[in-house]
């Protein structure tokens, strides 16, 4: 069984996934604060070893996982990023045994689905969205503009 973290003791079950695979434990902050009101598992998915490392064995991991801890409801799933493409895929294979999904910076596994997501967000990106999107890029810039000046001048100058 892999390294798995639990936290609240009462409510709907929420398994909790990481990124990487390699970003262990970044979610544990969401799992915390999801804690109040349900119990969270945050399973650490496997690492790098001489067994192929594949996306059905990561299914299988979180299959064991899912048995383990809740075998009498249908968990939700929240992952983020590789976490994210993990719960997607899980509930793929196993429809009948995932609960709700979410998907937070959800990847594609191939072109095809790549280009299908593309052409969704352009669909569905109005005139607000753009000029927002516009605003935070143009708010990042001056941020990190205004960072990397401060950085220079307050460098000692010889």
């Amino acid at each position: 069984m892999l390294f798995v973290r639990e936290y609240g003791s009462s409510g709907p079950v929420v398994i909790v996934l990481h990124g990487g695979p390699g970003a262990a434990g970044h979610m544990a902050r969401v799992a915390r604060g999801l804690a109040t009101s349900y119990r969270v598992v945050e399973p650490f998915q496997r690492g790098s070893s001489s067994e192929p490392f594949t996306v059905a064995k990561h299914v299988a991991d979180l299959h064991e996982i899912i048995n383990f801890y809740t075998a009498d409801c249908c968990p939700a799933l929240l992952g983020a990023s590789w976490g994210a493409m993990l719960a997607l895929a899980y509930a793929a294979a196993h429809p009948s045994s995932a609960g709700p999904l979410v998907l937070v910076g959800c990847g594609t596994f191939d072109l095809a689905a790549r280009a299908e997501l593309e052409r969704t967000v352009a669909d569905r990106t109005t005139d607000v969205i753009r000029a927002r999107l516009k605003d935070t890029e143009r708010l990042m810039l001056n941020r990190e503009l205004r960072f990397e000046s401060s950085a220079i001048s307050s460098v000692p100058q010889d």
